[in-house]
């Protein structure tokens, strides 16, 4: 293997971890910031990806 494909393996999951780091710290200013409103958004949102499932159930429950 060349020397870059080994920098790109290794760069790949610090990339990662850096970016989750730097969300998690997001989230923690936007509730001291927001309060309650913000905890019950992050209820029914992800971190990184939207949680579509759990809403949908909300959704159907509203229903019946």
């Amino acid at each position: 293997m060349y020397l870059g494909e080994w920098r790109g393996l290794i760069a790949l999951p610090a990339f990662g971890v850096g970016f989750w780091l730097k969300a998690a710290r997001e989230e923690t200013l936007l509730e001291s910031e927001f309060g309650e409103d913000y905890r019950e958004y992050r209820h029914w949102s992800g971190m990184l990806m939207p949680r579509i499932r759990r809403r949908r159930i909300q959704q159907r429950q509203e229903t019946i």
